[in-house]
């Protein structure tokens, strides 16, 4: 792995930089909910989700509270705890924790699974 994918798009997330942040994911890359339904499929549908986003959330920014990893540089796998705040989207909160589930190989995340819905935080 000559970079960390989980680094370079937790980066890339913060500074709202889409195409470093779509740059992090291999091109089929497929993101799901805690329910198993499919949220974002590809480099095209990451673009169609986090474009808007990161336009509409100008405070956005995520933490990670605590990462686990487990693997080899040829395929590996993550859990975050992540905190994140400033998101503008209607419906959901602005600030909120979530477990998410990355997998991956060599330096792309193939798969994405957000395993809690988003725990609202306290203001």
């Amino acid at each position: 792995m000559t970079r960390d994918p989980l680094q370079a798009q937790l980066d890339a997330y913060n500074a709202h930089d889409l195409e470093a942040f779509v740059a992090c994911y291999a091109p089929q890359v497929r993101m799901y909910d805690a329910g198993g339904a499919l949220l974002v499929a590809g480099s095209d549908g990451i673009r169609a989700r986090y474009g808007p986003l990161f336009s509409s959330s100008p405070q956005l920014r995520a933490e990670v509270v605590q990462r686990t990893r487990i693997g080899t540089p040829q395929a590996w796998y993550a859990v975050d705890n992540e905190r994140v705040t400033g998101r503008n989207e209607p419906g959901a909160p602005k600030r909120f924790e979530v477990l998410v589930l990355y997998a991956g190989r060599g330096d792309l995340i193939h798969e994405v699974r957000f395993l809690t819905p988003r725990v609202p935080l306290p203001d």
